[in-house]
């Protein structure tokens, strides 16, 4: 399996100092601001591996698990919002199993990989 992706690489300046914000400089950008990023990038990588891909950056919700999920991802990783809140991973299955029976599936595996490029 591939994890796609983690943080992007970032720097914040603290504007008082005029120095990097961050002990080492640069850092890592992470949580909803790179789900659209990722998102795009895992359907990229889907169109030329055949692994199990890993949808990670920005699960904060069902929703947002969702989103990978459709994409392709075989499974989903919560980070940042897991050190928030260490009860959001319940919160997040019970929403998807929620989403599941009210689309009438069986399976979450019916979801993987079912985006409609119509437009």
């Amino acid at each position: 399996a591939l994890v796609v992706a983690n943080t992007y690489p970032a720097l914040s300046i603290n504007i008082e100092e005029r120095k990097p914000a961050l002990g080492s400089g640069y850092g890592g950008l992470s949580g909803p601001a790179i789900k659209p990023l990722t998102l795009r990038l895992l359907c990229l990588i889907k169109e030329r591996v055949d692994v199990p891909l890993i949808g990670c950056g920005g699960v904060y919700s069902a929703r947002d698990a969702l989103e990978y999920l459709i994409c392709g991802a075989a499974a989903v990783e919560v980070g940042t919002a897991f050190l928030v809140d260490s009860g959001v991973v319940k919160q997040i299955v019970g929403g998807i199993v929620d989403y599941c029976s009210r689309q009438g599936l069986t399976s979450v595996r019916e979801l993987i990989n079912t985006l409609r490029w119509e437009i």
